[in-house]
């Protein structure tokens, strides 16, 4: 007999799970999304091994270095300098 909640009848296991899980779906979604991530990946890796791509590559890579620089050195740099001497008057 189940539990009477307010005089409603109510059932704990019910709520255990949502409504709509079912183990099988579950498994077909994970294997969905492996095979979504092996396909961007293999493009991916087909865009960076592309020369065609080279040169443009090159550039974002060069940005990218150029503004972890910036970050780590350029910035701190800066700001201990402005804190040392202020304005320089």
């Amino acid at each position: 007999m189940p539990h009477t909640h307010n005089s409603v009848n109510f059932d704990p296991g019910r709520y255990l799970l949502p409504c709509d899980y079912h183990p099988d779906r579950e498994e077909a979604d994970d294997r969905y999304d492996r095979s979504l991530l092996n396909t961007t990946m293999a493009s991916i890796q087909d865009i960076i091994s592309d020369p065609a791509y080279h040169d443009y590559l090159g550039i974002l890579k060069g940005a990218r270095n150029g503004f972890v620089y910036g970050v780590k050195i350029r910035f701190p740099h800066a700001l201990i300098m402005a804190i040392l001497f202020g304005r320089g008057e």
